[in-house]
């Protein structure tokens, strides 16, 4: 990937996760009068939607081109942010972040098609990772660069910080309208084949080619990706409430944001840089690690402790997507990339749907110190499961009997070589 194409792609990236109410987003429906909990409910309303939309998006993505994906992705967040900016009424903002879970479903998934896509050409087999690296840097740029505008601009209005997260939605816009990426080639079968028959067999034969023989490993890989994903996906509205509790001050909390982006930015060059062919089974046991003790670290009753953990669970972040992502793609077909990818990010969510009100209650009924404390049991039982599970596999694949050699037909020989 060079030239304008790359520069296309990478400014889209970047402008896409701009987000300014970030660093201040408690604070910020705290001033509209919401509580945590509310704000726990609205947010969900972003994976909700991507539930009911991850597949089908990626299959558009697959079927009808990457560009298209993307501007549908965008013109859609566009709409929620703006009306993030304009509403303070609980079902409205429901809405809105419904409307961003529609875009994120678009957007997740084709970027990275896009990526192995523009790569083909390369003959170095490392470019598609560095280009997945890169993503990550640029993601945590952004994030640290709008958290700390976006705290600054809150303490002179925090409903500007509304106005300019829409402005950032809005350039994103303009950025894949402008895209000059070669457009996704359908096979004549597919393109013959109707919509409503295409895109219901291009979901079911993707998961199958995940599953089929070869790709235990990936699909272990995904098993981790969906488990050590979760907490840090709820990170930011969960330590702001903490901080919020603590008493700490609004620049504190965007600043602390801000840092955390930027830790993850630099954990993805540092992945880029040594950790990207990392074999599975060691990418399962650090993802466990980092997750454990960062968990840890946040039920501790110390402030600087809760920074110290989200800045972890940002690193984690950023391992688990670039390494993880690696992994799957490595070993999937290019005709399923983006449904496989769009499946795992739909799993995810699933698990935030299910789990996340039920984070929020133990916030507020136990308090955050023993439910970090619950959540580190949870997830050791959940990684014990998935190496169980791994070596049930890998012994499955070890007994499985190896298919004898074709024996040649004589009768068919001398068919076919008459005398």
């Amino acid at each position: 990937m060079t030239g304008r194409p790359q520069f296309q792609f990478f400014l889209g990236h970047f402008i896409w996760n701009l987000a300014f109410l970030q660093g201040v987003l408690i604070f910020f429906y705290a001033d509209r009068g919401l509580s945590l909990a509310e704000v726990f409910l609205i947010k969900n309303m972003v994976s909700v939607i991507v539930v009911v939309t991850e597949i089908p998006s990626g299959l558009v993505s697959d079927l009808f081109g990457r560009r298209r994906a993307l501007i549908i992705g965008a013109l859609v967040k566009f709409v929620g942010c703006l009306i993030i900016a304009l509403s303070s009424q609980f079902t409205l903002l429901a809405v809105a972040y419904g409307l961003i879970g529609v875009g994120v479903s678009f957007y997740s998934g084709t970027n990275i098609a896009i990526v192995y896509e523009m790569e083909q050409a390369n003959a170095d087999p490392a470019a598609r990772h560095r280009a997945l690296a890169q993503m990550g840097v640029l993601a945590g740029l952004a994030q640290f660069t709008s958290t700390l505008l976006g705290g600054l601009v809150a303490t002179w209005s925090l409903d500007m910080v509304g106005w300019l997260n829409a402005a950032g939605a809005f350039a994103a816009v303009l950025v894949f309208l402008s895209y000059r990426l070669p457009e996704h080639v359908r096979a004549p079968a597919q393109a013959a084949a109707t919509p409503k028959r295409s895109r219901l067999g291009m979901a079911r034969d993707g998961l199958r080619h995940l599953a089929g023989q070869g790709n235990a490993t990936a699909i272990v890989t995904a098993a981790v990706m969906v488990v050590a994903l979760f907490m840090p996906m709820i990170a930011i509205t969960t330590y702001q409430g903490v901080w919020k509790e603590m008493g700490a001050a609004l620049e504190f909390a965007a600043a602390a944001t801000a840092v955390a982006g930027l830790l993850s930015a630099g954990a993805s060059y540092l992945v880029k840089r040594f950790l990207v062919a990392v074999a599975p089974i060691r990418f399962a046991v650090l993802a466990f690690l980092l997750l454990e003790v960062s968990v840890l670290l946040g039920a501790l009753d110390w402030i600087a402790m809760t920074v110290v953990s989200i800045a972890l669970m940002e690193i984690l972040r950023a391992y688990v997507l670039i390494v993880g992502s690696v992994i799957v793609n490595d070993a999937v077909d290019d005709r399923f990339r983006a449904t496989i990818n769009s499946a795992i990010s739909l799993v995810t969510r699933i698990v935030v749907v299910v789990l996340s009100p039920v984070w929020a209650f133990l916030l507020q009924d136990a308090g955050h110190a023993s439910a970090f404390v619950w959540l580190a049991g949870v997830y050791a039982a959940l990684f014990g499961a998935i190496a169980l599970a791994g070596l049930w596999v890998r012994a499955t694949i070890r007994r499985a009997p190896t298919p004898a050699p074709a024996q040649p037909n004589p009768n068919r020989i001398e068919e076919e070589h008459p005398r």
